[in-house]
């Protein structure tokens, strides 16, 4: 007997033909034949109905129509029916894992690395993925803050480790990488969180271009982008080796139209927007399709870094703040939690084709005009 599949698409639903016995001798529908042999599937043609209100099931001429739980279809092709032996998966096993949102989203067991993972955003990133089961390791200055994050998502039945860094400093981070290795063996995900600004690279409203200094300027670059591609130079080799890894580049809604006062800061995040493409198609062409590179833009977010530009002493907004508010859609500034969904989906199978792009996270901000 042969058996194949052949679909048929039209409009929402597929048409199987599952199978049909070819009985040269007629011993199952002669007279006096048992009810069992009379009722045996593919004794006539059989049809598989499948709908994408997930009513599934099969319809045979003898049989009339049996519900079953899911069969896979691939439109227009001939698929020979799996007679391999051991534990192959099916068709229904492979669909059910690729279509699993929990498989697909899963960051469970990830090596995440989180440059100035104590920062506002980085600290809310890193717990959050350790309560979702990936490997926290913290890379900041700031000792005691890392030490803090650390005991509060172990704490929590998380695993996370901390060591100090520079992120403008090769040789400390490769003393990173190693201790990293040594404990957890693998890296997966990197997260180039480590970034800021200062006053001397920003322009006050009474100011011009002229009064922006330089050394302040420099400094902001150095810390933006070179803290973002040092990192990558030294774990980039590790995932190679893996032939897969990611890497979640931070830049920010600077980076995609210039806003007023933050010169310097915006030309780092423009940087970063770039570098992020580029190393997209570097890596994936001469390393491994496996090794994906992207970028999230945060809107506006109340942090360390800009706490006194959009905020007054008594916590009021500053002219800026309701600047920035009247032009972002929602009306109001991010909370970091607004950004972990993002992440995660940059991190997880589900983004496996994904590579090369900016995820804005802004409240309508970029999208608004006047």
């Amino acid at each position: 007997m042969r058996e194949h599949i052949l679909v048929l698409t039209k409009y929402f639903h597929y048409l199987c033909w599952v199978g049909r016995r070819e009985t040269t001798d007629h011993a199952a529908n002669a007279p006096g034949a048992s009810s069992a042999e009379q009722e045996k599937p593919f004794g006539k043609s059989t049809f598989l109905l499948i709908s994408r209100k997930e009513n599934i099931g099969m319809f045979s001429q003898k049989q009339g129509y049996v519900f079953l739980k899911r069969h896979t279809c691939f439109s227009g092709r001939k698929i020979k029916k799996n007679r391999g032996k051991g534990k192959s998966m099916t068709n229904k096993e492979k669909l059910q894992k690729s279509t699993d949102m929990k498989n697909l989203f899963s960051v469970e067991g990830k090596v995440v690395i989180i440059t100035g993972g104590s920062g506002v955003l980085g600290r809310g990133i890193g717990g959050y993925l350790a309560d979702q089961g990936a490997q926290i390791v913290i890379l900041d200055r700031d000792a005691e803050a890392g030490r803090v994050q650390v005991e509060e998502i172990k704490a929590r039945g998380g695993e996370a480790s901390f060591w100090v860094t520079d992120v403008l400093n090769k040789e400390v981070l490769e003393q990173n990488k190693a201790d990293i290795l040594a404990r957890y063996g693998r890296i997966d995900v990197l997260l180039n969180a480590a970034g800021g600004n200062m006053a001397g690279a920003t322009i006050a409203p009474e100011q011009t271009f002229l009064n922006l200094q330089i050394d302040a300027f420099r400094k902001v670059v150095d810390l933006n982008l070179f803290g973002t591609i040092l990192p990558t130079m030294v774990f980039v080799p590790e995932m190679a080796k893996q032939q897969k890894g990611c890497i979640v580049n931070f830049a920010s809604e600077s980076a995609l139209r210039p806003l007023t006062r933050v010169v310097g800061y915006g030309c780092a995040k423009a940087a970063i927007a770039n570098f992020t493409k580029y190393m997209a198609a570097e890596l994936a062409q001469k390393f491994s399709s496996g090794l994906r590179v992207n970028a999230i833009a945060p809107g506006f977010f109340i942090t360390r870094q800009n706490h006194d530009l959009l905020l007054n002493p008594d916590n009021t907004y500053t002219d800026r703040a309701k600047t920035i508010l009247a032009h972002t859609p929602f009306g109001r500034f991010g909370e970091p939690e607004e950004l972990f969904g993002t992440i995660q989906y940059l991190i997880s199978d589900a983004s496996s084709f994904v590579t090369g792009t900016l995820a804005i996270v802004d409240g309508g901000f970029d999208a608004f005009s006047i």
